[in-house]
């Protein structure tokens, strides 16, 4: 299973968010991304076995840069974490349409249980077009 973060900020909230995934899910895979466009660039490629992508924006300028590839998203399942909990900035989040949104000022408890959820369904999932296929 892997997942696909954009953290940006040394030591912003995105890395505290690092720091909980690998804590609490650490034989999972995690892919970061430091920039949007590392993010985009990484997005053009194949997305199997991307199952979840963790997206940090630090600020609404990335917020916007987020928005600007949103089409290189689609099909993958988002949460979202956004710099404040402003309703214009709550409001620009949803339009990625992510599965989880909160911002950063939280110690990430309910992030990682709905990770934690997402991560089980998709490897349900998986398991289940085996079955389907035959496959071993």
């Amino acid at each position: 299973m892997s997942v696909l973060l954009l953290s940006t900020e040394p030591k912003g909230f995105g890395e505290r968010l690092e720091c909980v995934i690998e804590w609490i899910f650490p034989s999972l895979e995690v892919e970061i991304c430091r920039t949007v466009e590392t993010l985009s660039d990484r997005l053009v490629k194949p997305k199997s076995g991307l199952d979840v992508a963790v997206l940090a924006a630090e600020s609404i300028r990335e917020l916007e840069g987020l928005l600007s590839i949103q089409h290189l998203l689609d099909g993958v399942p988002i949460i979202l974490v956004v710099p404040d909990s402003e309703p214009e900035t709550i409001a620009l989040g949803h339009k990625l349409r992510p599965r989880f949104l909160t911002d950063g000022n939280g110690a990430f408890v309910d992030l990682a249980a709905v990770l934690g959820k997402m991560l089980q369904h998709s490897q349900s999932h998986v398991e289940r077009r085996r079955d389907e296929r035959g496959w071993a």
